[in-house]
């Protein structure tokens, strides 16, 4: 999915950028008239489309227009970049968990400019997956992976329907946009914060904890039963 995201939100980013957000743009595209020739303005030459029409060039007409394409794809690339660094951080909260980097000690440091002198530990054994009692920490990471994977679905979605419906996305359609994913980068960044504080929380075992305790409470059992033993003999 995040690949994906990337693909697609690098693609439109450099379409825009070379496409309608270069210096030279009017430049490049002319006016024509469209209520005339009609019949040849979807006219297909080497499996190319083009209108074709008499030149209707006015320099204001025609710079007015220009300033209000480059206006809409200006909104448009900043919300593709607003996409792409939507989920990097609670992807590296996840990975922090699971793999690493990790700040020790201050898990809401990302950055290992940021950490404190050697806290910052690169990478992270989780923990292991066959003791019974490390379940509800894998549970618990399963439901903030489920979590982010649907907050990117939602962003995926919108992703495509920006290269889909290109000519198709108004100025005002594109600032509902941004204010959704606005809005689901907040969620976003609620969700990876409340669900990584928890699963800090959650305590985890080595399979030789697991057998120290078992040994201890085994003993324990031990003694209790000799006391059992011990009373009801004294009793006799």
């Amino acid at each position: 999915m995040i690949e994906g995201i990337n693909k697609v939100g690098g693609e439109l980013s450099h379409t825009y950028a070379t496409k309608y957000l270069e210096p030279d743009f009017c430049n490049q595209v002319t006016m024509i008239s469209t209520d005339e020739l009609v019949q040849y303005q979807k006219h297909v030459v080497n499996n190319k489309s083009y209108a074709f029409g008499y030149i209707g060039d006015v320099p204001e007409t025609k710079d007015a227009i220009c300033a209000t394409i480059k206006m809409e794809y200006e909104h448009k690339q900043a919300l593709v970049t607003l996409i792409l660094n939507c989920f990097k951080e609670c992807s590296a909260r996840i990975d922090s968990l699971a793999k690493g980097p990790i700040c020790r000690n201050n898990p809401n440091i990302l950055e290992r400019s940021k950490c404190p002198p050697g806290e910052w530990q690169e990478h992270v054994v989780p923990p292991d997956a066959a003791v019974a009692e490390n379940q509800p920490w894998f549970a618990a990471l399963n439901e903030y992976h489920k979590t982010f994977m649907k907050n990117l679905a939602r962003l995926k979605k919108i992703l495509d329907d920006l290269q889909s419906h290109d000519a198709y996305n108004s100025l005002e359609e594109i600032k509902a946009m941004t204010k959704e994913v606005n809005k689901l980068t907040e969620k976003v960044g609620e969700d990876c914060g409340r669900l990584q504080r928890h699963i800090l929380t959650i305590p985890t075992f080595t399979t030789d904890e697991i057998a120290r305790r078992s040994k201890k409470e085994a003993d324990r059992a031990q003694m209790a039963m000799a006391r059992r033993a011990a009373l009801a003999s004294g009793s006799h």
